[in-house]
């Protein structure tokens, strides 16, 4: 274990891995989840409640559910939420948690070592488990699923954007190319 901390790991063999995993009943992407940037489960939250706008509409009650998940990221509090209607998470499986977040900031933790996989595996991999305790009601969710993630305000859409790409002939593509290259240099150059 201390050759793992120090990372002197020259002699450790795959079994005394696999035993640390038994040992403390991880898997093996759980150990080796590493960020500069410490992440921490705050609290979950579950706020429902009737809906008699919507209800009145239909034949049937329509409760409006709050979700609010508080993390601390590099010692700074982030609160990621999702608002929607009963039908919306009992009948699908997605939950969605979004945090509006300037480009600057989120600029800032990306030079302080965020970065956007880790924290999506870190969400799979521990945040997951810790919404379903806090919450028991979702755990009857078939397939539950929570997609948490950073919104940066005033951004476009991501997925259409790259969606959009597909369309461009290859020449004003190697132009993009050129284009994106300049802003990262831009924003490195920034950075420092």
């Amino acid at each position: 274990m201390l050759q793992l901390i120090r990372n002197e790991n020259q002699n450790i063999k795959y079994e005394t891995i696999d035993a640390l995993c038994d040992f403390f009943n991880i898997g093996l992407s759980n150990l080796l989840l590493y960020s500069p940037i410490h992440y921490e489960f705050e609290s979950f939250d579950f706020i429902r409640s009737f809906d008699k706008k919507v209800s009145s509409h239909f034949d049937k009650d329509y409760y409006d559910n709050i979700f609010t998940l508080t993390l601390k990221i590099d010692s700074e509090i982030y609160t990621f939420a999702y608002d929607c209607f009963d039908t919306d998470i009992y009948e699908g499986t997605n939950l969605y948690l979004w945090c509006p977040i300037e480009k600057e900031k989120y600029e800032s933790l990306i030079a302080k070592g965020h970065n956007k996989h880790f924290f999506n595996t870190y969400c799979d991999l521990i945040i997951k488990d810790k919404i379903k305790s806090a919450d028991t009601s979702l755990n009857s969710i078939k397939n539950f699923n929570s997609n948490i993630e950073f919104i940066v305000k005033n951004a476009p859409d991501y997925d259409e954007i790259t969606a959009d790409l597909k369309y461009l002939p290859s020449d004003e593509l190697l132009e993009l190319k050129e284009y994106v290259s300049l802003l990262l240099n831009e924003s490195s150059l920034k950075e420092d």
